[in-house]
């Protein structure tokens, strides 16, 4: 059986399968479900985000076919053949183009395959109400012509759209799936680094690499973030409309890079784009202060940031941060750090003498396009 086959197969939600299938009832608390798949007081059977699911009372999990598996007592292959006849899933291999991504794939990128508009910022506006600049789509309610026009060209599948508007499928994609990839890749950075930075607290450099490396839940994101780059890289028509590089992650080459300043990544929730995006539509410059990076983790903590309010993008390289904000806000951020800032930059003149963008197209839809950063 192909391998699409059975990805389909493990992208039937887990707790569908319980529900309708075997009619378990689940409860949900936070992201996790809880439910009994055995006669037992308290459930123990968890289910998780990515749809896998572990019995901490019968020690097994996995999957949705090693849960049929366990619900049915029988083995893998009758299993999946009960899955793709309960759920009407196709057996026999198909002849696809390596280009055109399924919707399970789609869906690991983030990406809602069966209708384009699901992945769209839309902003619907009352009559004589501003555009918002920052909204994908503005659409008036009172100009049914407007809503005509958008049902035509968005209410269809992505992989339709890919042929319709090659500009705005890849418009999606810079914005919907490689600009959180290149996000969750920084996260995986810079949990390399503080994950190196605790364990020196307690042990050599040696062991404090050794530590981070064979580290499973760094091994998995790396693993996870190099198979969905290949996925968006088959996904794009042209890879220079995205630039889109094989990202080739290893906890040990990255860390490695990390410490000897070969490698940067951000460090704040805000991503650079968007402080760019935000700074041209206020017509802002964008000035960047420069300070060691435990002069800024002192400062940037989750839980009480001196830098509440103030939009900033930061970056680590080599032991310092670069601090990235509006022109505005550079007097606050140099107040905060005081003599602790090695450097002031300004990364982007005022954005006030460039053009704003247009904000209606003929049919009075909102174009898909985004400002240059």
């Amino acid at each position: 059986m192909s391998d699409d086959f059975i990805q389909q197969l493990k992208q039937i939600p887990v707790t569908e399968i319980l529900q309708n299938i075997y009619g378990i009832a689940v409860n949900r608390h936070g992201e996790k479900s809880y439910c009994k798949i055995r006669s037992e007081r308290t459930a123990s059977c968890c289910i998780y985000p990515n749809n896998t699911w572990y019995d901490f009372g019968g020690s097994v999990g996995g999957d949705t076919i090693t849960l049929v598996q366990t619900m049915e007592a029988c083995d893998r292959k009758t299993a999946m053949n009960k899955l793709a006849e309960w759920y009407n899933i196709e057996r026999k291999h198909r002849q696809r183009d390596n280009k055109t991504l399924w919707n399970y794939e789609w869906a690991r990128l983030g990406i809602q395959a069966d209708r384009t508009s699901k992945n769209l910022n839309i902003c619907v506006l009352e009559t004589g109400e501003q555009p918002n600049l920052l909204a994908d789509i503005s659409l008036y309610i009172d100009k049914p012509e407007q809503i005509t026009a958008f049902e035509n060209k968005y209410s269809i599948p992505f992989n339709d759209f890919r042929s319709a508007d090659t500009v705005g499928y890849h418009n999606i994609l810079k914005q919907r799936v490689w600009y959180p990839m290149l996000k969750d890749r920084d996260d995986y950075y810079s949990g390399l680094l503080i994950d190196y930075r605790l364990f020196r607290q307690i042990g050599d450099e040696n062991f404090a690499r050794t530590a981070v490396v064979t580290c499973d839940e760094n091994l998995q994101r790396a693993s996870d973030l190099n198979e969905k780059c290949v996925l968006l890289r088959r996904a794009v028509d042209d890879i220079s409309l995205l630039n889109v590089p094989l990202f080739n992650l290893n906890p040990i080459n990255d860390l490695q890079g990390i410490l000897d300043g070969s490698i940067q990544f951000q460090t704040s929730n805000l991503r650079y784009y968007e402080l760019c995006k935000w700074a041209k539509v206020r017509g802002e410059a964008v000035n960047c202060v420069e300070v060691s990076y435990d002069d800024y983790i002192v400062k940037y903590t989750p839980y009480d940031s001196h830098l509440r309010g103030i939009p900033h993008s930061a970056f680590y390289i080599n032991g310092l941060c670069k601090i990235c904000v509006p022109h505005s806000r550079l007097v606050d951020t140099q107040r905060i750090f005081g003599d602790k800032v090695l450097k002031t930059t300004t990364r982007f003149e005022d954005f006030s003498h460039k053009n704003q963008y247009r904000t209606t197209d003929k049919k009075g839809i909102k174009p898909l396009t985004y400002p240059e950063v």
